[in-house]
């Protein structure tokens, strides 16, 4: 007789890339906010040693949404617009400039998609 564990064993793989449902790449998305909205509210919460490490957290989301050429955000809203990243040029170190941003968002018609976005420079090295 068959051992009914080994029939009905079940592997994970994380590994392997499946495609998710719409309603799947929504859900997503809104776990992906989810944890940017909890590391803002602890940065909030917990003592200022912690920021760097939710700054870390924080930042893998948006990677996630913003960056990968698989982003379930662009795939379900390929005309999603960000705020341009405007501001002044300080000089940082001898040869390194950054952009120190405004902390001013202009209208939404003036927004420019992701892709737009992700090419503007906001460091560079002279």
């Amino acid at each position: 007789m068959e051992n009914v564990d080994e029939k009905y064993s079940v592997e994970l793989n994380f590994v392997d890339e499946f495609n998710l449902s719409r309603n799947g790449m929504i859900k997503e998305i809104k776990t992906e906010f989810d944890i940017i909205k909890l590391c803002l509210q602890e940065k909030n919460e917990l003592d200022k040693q912690y920021t760097p490490m939710l700054d870390r957290i924080l930042v893998m989301p948006l990677r996630k949404l913003l960056c990968e050429d698989s982003s379930v955000l662009l795939n379900v809203c390929p005309d999603f617009k960000m705020p341009c990243l405007e501001g002044v040029p300080v000089v940082i170190s001898d040869y390194q400039t950054m952009i120190r941003p405004r902390f001013v968002v202009k209208s939404m018609k003036q927004w420019i998609l992701v892709e737009q976005w992700l090419e503007q420079n906001i460091s560079w090295f002279d």
